[in-house]
């Protein structure tokens, strides 16, 4: 019986022993080296669902990919290893960064669903909140990581769209918070060309161009297309009573984030509707340039309605716009220094074209 018992706890230990081998804690070499695992996978993971949130907002299609992407097993697992790292680690600020990345990415890749019946809020939730507070957690380690502080204004500024039937809303979780967050982003970062483009967007949403511009002006020597673009705005402004039209103005900076000035020069575009003759607008801008004219190309009638289309061209010297003196100037053309304006003059328009413009 004894003899039995010691084979058995002979047994038990031979069986025990091995097991006790494969649960000794990792060391720390071995803990860095998942953890940096753990890391690249969600950069990856986040770089992926940013992407197709892009796409998403551009192609319908795109958009049912990104949402399935962003429910896909794989982005799941990298999000909750992510969050066992920080539950180890929470202020970890390379971790708290991909968090906010892929949980704002993850939100932004899925489409906007609405029923009439219910009150809607998205595409980013209030819960955001938490996004920006692990943003805040990273600041306990680094708090002068000026990364941190681009996302923080990120999440900040990210759209909150709420409906309830017939009214629509879109607003941010802190959008004065992004702002002061972008600028210290800048001020900790001052040659990143794309924390300036940034903090110059979110100005503009608030209806502040000339601090955009103010931001945009050390970047690329003065000739950033944004910065240019912005100048040209301030020194040109609309006339009285003029109606702008926004959606040029954000298709132009669009493309003259991207792009340079020498090969997109028809991005700095600018548009309105003013209800008076053509001969006020003339006179308007004459006071700020003078010798300003606006030169006729073309002359329609039809129906009783006369239309006609003139055009003229400011050039930068300086710090000042010069007007051009004569039709002759117009024909050496387009330059990366000049504003070409173009005017559309109608007069007895028909009831169509008066709802049109």
């Amino acid at each position: 019986m004894n003899r039995c018992r010691r084979l058995l706890m002979g047994v038990a230990l031979a069986i025990l022993i091995p097991c006790f081998a494969l649960a000794r804690p990792m060391d720390s070499g071995g803990a860095a080296a998942a953890d940096a695992a753990v890391l690249e996978r969600a950069e990856s993971e986040a770089v992926s669902l940013e992407k197709a949130a892009g796409e998403g907002a551009r192609d319908m299609a795109a958009s049912m990919s990104a949402a399935e992407l962003a429910k896909s097993a794989h982005v799941g697992r990298a999000r909750e290893d992510l969050d066992a790292l920080l539950r180890r680690d929470p202020t970890n600020v390379r971790g708290n960064i991909l968090y906010a990345r892929l949980g704002l990415a993850a939100v932004l890749c899925t489409p906007l669903s609405f029923d009439a019946s219910k009150p809607m809020e998205a595409p980013l939730p209030a819960s955001a909140a938490d996004l920006d507070q692990a943003l805040d957690r990273a600041l306990l380690r680094e708090p002068d990581n000026a990364e941190v502080y681009y996302w923080k204004a990120t999440v900040c500024a990210a759209p909150i769209v709420r409906a309830t039937v017939p009214t629509m809303t879109r607003t941010s979780l802190n959008f004065e918070g992004a702002v002061r967050a972008m600028k210290r982003a800048v001020e900790l970062a001052p040659d990143s060309v794309g924390y300036r483009e940034a903090l110059a967007f979110e100005l503009l949403d608030l209806g502040r161009p000339d601090e955009a511009r103010d931001a945009l002006r050390p970047a690329a020597g003065g000739q950033h297309p944004m910065y240019r673009l912005l100048s040209d705005w301030t020194h040109l402004p609309h006339p009285p009573n003029a109606a702008p039209c926004p959606d040029a103005r954000g298709d132009a900076l669009t493309v003259a984030a991207r792009h340079g000035l020498t090969d997109w020069t028809n991005a700095r575009v600018d548009a309105f509707v003013c209800p008076a003759p053509l001969k006020e607008v003339e006179a308007f801008y004459a006071r700020l340039f003078p010798g300003f004219a606006f030169y006729q190309m073309q002359k329609q009638e039809n129906e009783g309605m006369t239309a006609r289309f003139l055009v003229t061209r400011l050039t930068w010297k300086g710090e000042s716009l010069i007007p051009a003196g004569s039709m002759a100037e117009l024909g050496t053309g387009e330059n990366s220094n000049s504003i070409e304006l173009f005017a559309a003059e109608l007069k007895h328009p028909t009831d169509e074209n008066r709802e049109r413009y």
